[in-house]
């Protein structure tokens, strides 16, 4: 699929719920209202948007929420979403809490990737950052820990916060030890994230210089997402930088969002979308749906203006798939 501005749009984040069993305050705030989930999309309503978006290209697909894991039968959804005929790749967002309790059946799907949030590998620090005194670092780190022995292909993502700079080393050596890769992401300026001030990425890389001074740019592509990579002659993990706001990739975007409320969401920066929901509810038929959904994809903005200060869409992350 191509849309106005010739970029092949290939790839679709799906939010199967604004759920999460954690409080970020970068993410969602204990205040946040969450909708129940009779007013979400069902599996059998997402799938059918998928096998749509499939017929227009769009092959690659990214499992968010909130939590998915709290959402039931998700990984069932995963599974049918993964054996469509045109699926190229399935893979996952998650903060890491339910996966001892979802690791067999986890495995058995046979994901492509699984990324997981985190900020930070000191306990107490872990609980301030995610707003839960019960959230237990110690289950994530187990649980990625023994993902890797069973050969999953495993990405963390930190967010870049001025007090988590200090927590880098140390989330490289224990990427580096388990042979995954580390992803940095500047914080983005919609929801609760428009409230903390922006650490840009080069000042990320030159804190990651003080001890490896041979970091240099990789040159090979990893993964279907915007990040550039990095390496050093110290280290054989990939560090990898996604900046959206300090160095604008909107050009070679090709991603679109479906929410958990069934809403088709050709740009993270602006509100406009369409509602599925409400087309599917009223009947409409799969020629239809395609068409809509070609549109939709067809007009995708050309670029965020975050750089300018101006921000359209004001709905947290957890609202719109993180």
């Amino acid at each position: 699929m191509i849309d106005q501005f010739g970029r092949t749009i290939d790839y679709m984040r799906i939010s199967i719920t604004d759920k999460c069993n954690l409080r970020c305050q970068y993410c969602m705030p204990g205040n946040i209202i969450q909708k129940e989930e009779e007013n979400y999309l069902s599996y059998d309503e997402m799938i059918r948007v998928c096998n749509i978006a499939s017929q227009l290209g769009i092959r690659t697909f990214k499992i968010t929420g909130g939590e998915p894991f709290f959402r039931k039968g998700s990984i069932s959804f995963m599974k049918e979403l993964k054996a469509l005929p045109e699926t190229k790749e399935v893979t996952l967002t998650t903060n890491g809490i339910l996966l001892k309790r979802n690791l067999e059946e986890l495995c058995a799907a046979e994901l492509d990737a699984i990324n997981i949030s985190l900020d930070t590998l000191d306990a107490q620090f872990y609980k301030t950052i995610t707003g839960n005194c019960q959230a237990d670092l110690l289950d994530v780190v187990n649980s990625i820990i023994e993902l890797r022995k069973r050969g999953q292909r495993i990405k963390i993502n930190t967010v870049i916060l001025e007090h988590t700079l200090e927590e880098v080393e140390s989330l490289i050596q224990f990427a580096e030890q388990y042979g995954i890769d580390l992803r940095f992401i500047e914080i983005m300026p919609v929801g609760a994230g428009a409230d903390y001030k922006l650490v840009k990425s080069s000042e990320l890389l030159e804190k990651i210089k003080e001890q490896h001074k041979s970091l240099r740019p990789y040159q090979k592509k990893i993964g279907n997402g915007p990040a550039r990579y990095c390496e050093a002659d110290d280290i054989k993990c990939k560090i990898g930088i996604i900046d959206a706001v300090s160095n604008c990739f909107c050009g070679s975007c090709s991603r679109i969002r479906l929410t958990s409320k069934g809403e088709l969401k050709p740009c993270l920066a602006y509100k406009e979308g369409v509602d599925l929901k409400s087309l599917l509810k009223a009947g409409i038929s799969d020629k239809e749906l395609k068409e809509i959904m070609r549109e939709t994809i067809y007009k995708k903005p050309k670029a965020h203006n975050f750089h300018h200060g101006q921000v359209y869409e004001t709905r947290n992350m957890n609202q719109i798939g993180g």
